[in-house]
């Protein structure tokens, strides 16, 4: 199994104008971003805060081959995941226990990528484990470093699946890295 880069939502105003155009009406966001991505992971408060038709709706506007990962709460109950997940349908491809959508940073000299060393619990639909760890945002400039700690990634993986989550930045680094792990031959 290869490495899998998956962004943290897909409902991002700041890629208004940059990814999305300035006159693409909000609602089309995730059928456009599922045109150019294969996959994506809902933050907890986003699909936990929709009625369950808008996940079925949902899935009727991305391409068939789109995948849903939902953010799992810390309280989250095992019936509202199974509920969404029904409402996925096919769409719905596993879930990544909370995840923090950027660094965890304490202290003045604190490392901004010691959160991509931090493992999170993830599952494929059928409950198997999936490796899940934050991209390093800072590695994109050095594509060498980048792709050093994704062979990493991938052996710490072995034959299990492996999700490198997005989490801040522009839409163009979401592609770099996505372009990285195919050169690489990690997909």
């Amino acid at each position: 199994m290869g490495i899998e880069v998956i962004a943290r939502d897909w409902d991002r105003p700041g890629w208004c104008g940059s990814f999305y155009p300035e006159d693409l009406p909000e609602d089309w966001r995730l059928t456009y971003f599922a045109n150019a991505f294969e996959a994506v992971l809902v933050p907890a408060l986003a699909w936990q805060s929709v009625p369950w038709e808008h996940l079925a709706a949902w899935r009727e506007d991305v391409p068939q081959r789109f995948r849903f990962y939902l953010e799992l709460a810390q309280d989250q109950a095992p019936a509202t995941l199974a509920r969404a997940a029904q409402a996925l349908g096919e769409g719905f491809a596993g879930s990544v226990a909370a995840v923090c959508p950027g660094p965890t940073v304490v202290g003045a000299n604190a490392d901004p990528d010691a959160e991509a060393t931090r493992t999170w619990s993830a599952w494929g639909r059928d409950g198997t484990p999936i490796l899940a760890r934050r991209l390093p945002d800072a590695l994109l400039s050095e594509p060498p470093a980048a792709v050093a700690w994704l062979r990493g990634m991938a052996a710490e993986a072995r034959s299990r699946p492996a999700l490198a989550v997005f989490g801040e930045g522009p839409a163009d680094s979401l592609t770099r890295w996505s372009q990285l792990v195919l050169l690489a031959g990690l997909a």
